[in-house]
């Protein structure tokens, strides 16, 4: 089992005191106010989001499941994942099972890996939504999702999550970290910027310093093209690309548009890299409390918000890339000249079939490539 320590009791306790105890809260969701130009930040909870200010009263002894994210408050109408939380939401409230969602966005309750599935995990709340790229130190559950190019469209990748493969990932993610898997996010496939010129080839990557996020073979394959690759948090990636401090930056098209990476980025190749999705979970413990339906409740929702965030994509990421051709050069490569780019990165391969083992590297190599071939 690969389990990272828990954060420390005294963050533990401070988060559990200032929820005043987890399962059946406040019917209001709260969020962090916006920051200002400046960077002040309002008190924490001094707005609530307009999802919740839509949202009907609850009773009293209907149970809130706390959710805590980074997602912000704008982002559950705008992208696949936020508009996903919200549908999860709406459906709890539909069904008025005595049960509803929580939510407390925009990192107000933490906004580190240790601080959201630490706090899941010692009950200062209920349930997270956390890229899959960020959980590498508490389970290899989701291992699959990093290998460059083992995917080269969402369909495979659905087929993957919905198979037999992703009841697996998700058994392991909850042996080892205690929570379970509600929905896989969709946010989309990763793609490169830049601010020093256009990226046609993989020999035109070499010598980028490239912001990359904390997930080694992604970075493995990011260095494979001759990149080199700084881990810098997402809330700092735009001042550090304003200031220089790296010229360019990977994310899914939606990620690229909304926090307008496009103001200090000239250039995007739609290199397809990676997949990425946002995991919905809820901590076993919380589930546990609930009654049987509730708790089939609580399954059902994570399905539509899963279904939701699919549905979402395409028309989101199609206008959100149509806006970014007005700001920035954007380079689709073609089929020949993306093999080219998949061919390079995925010399990282051998780094990682090394560090994960032969007999399950070649297991999910395997499973994805006749999913792959099915789909022709």
């Amino acid at each position: 089992m690969k389990m990272k320590k828990v954060i420390s009791l005294v963050l533990s306790a401070a988060m559990a005191a200032s929820l005043c105890g987890c399962l059946g809260g406040s019917n209001a969701a709260t969020t962090a106010a916006e920051s200002s130009a400046a960077g002040s930040t309002a008190a924490a909870g001094e707005e609530t989001t307009a999802a919740a200010a839509e949202t009907k009263e609850h009773s009293a002894d209907a149970v809130g499941l706390k959710l805590s994210t980074t997602i912000k408050e704008l982002e559950l109408t705008t992208v696949p994942n936020g508009m996903g939380v919200q549908a999860m939401a709406d459906y709890l409230d539909e069904q008025d099972g005595g049960v509803y969602l929580d939510m407390y966005l925009d990192g107000v309750l933490g906004s580190s890996t240790d601080e959201l599935l630490g706090g899941a995990q010692t009950g200062a709340f209920d349930m997270v939504a956390l890229s899959f790229g960020n959980w590498g130190d508490y389970t290899d559950g989701f291992a699959a999702l990093s290998i460059p190019y083992l995917f080269t469209s969402s369909e495979q990748v659905y087929a993957y999550i919905d198979g037999p493969e992703g009841d697996a990932m998700k058994q392991q993610v909850e042996e080892d970290t205690g929570m379970v898997v509600l929905a896989f996010l969709d946010v989309g496939f990763r793609n490169i910027t830049n601010s020093r010129g256009p990226i046609k080839t993989p020999d035109d990557v070499k010598g980028l310093k490239l912001r990359t996020q904390n997930d080694r073979y992604q970075i493995a394959a990011l260095e494979a093209l001759g990149a080199t690759c700084s881990v810098i948090s997402f809330s700092e990636l735009y001042s550090s690309l304003q200031q220089g401090l790296v010229d360019a930056q990977e994310n899914p098209i939606i990620n690229t548009y909304t926090n307008k990476f496009y103001e200090v980025q000239d250039y995007m190749t739609l290199t397809r890299h990676a997949y990425t999705c946002t995991i919905l979970a809820i901590s076993r413990e919380s589930l546990d409390k609930l009654t049987p339906e509730q708790q089939q409740l609580v399954l059902d929702a994570g399905k539509v918000a899963q279904d939701t965030a699919r549905e979402k994509l395409v028309e989101v990421e199609d206008d959100y890339l149509e806006k970014l051709s007005k700001e920035m050069e954007i380079y689709d490569p073609t089929q020949e000249e993306l093999e080219a780019f998949q061919k390079v990165a995925m010399t990282s391969w051998d780094i990682i079939e090394q560090d994960m083992g032969s007999e399950k590297f070649n297991e999910i190599v395997n499973a994805a490539q006749e999913i792959a071939d099915s789909l022709k």
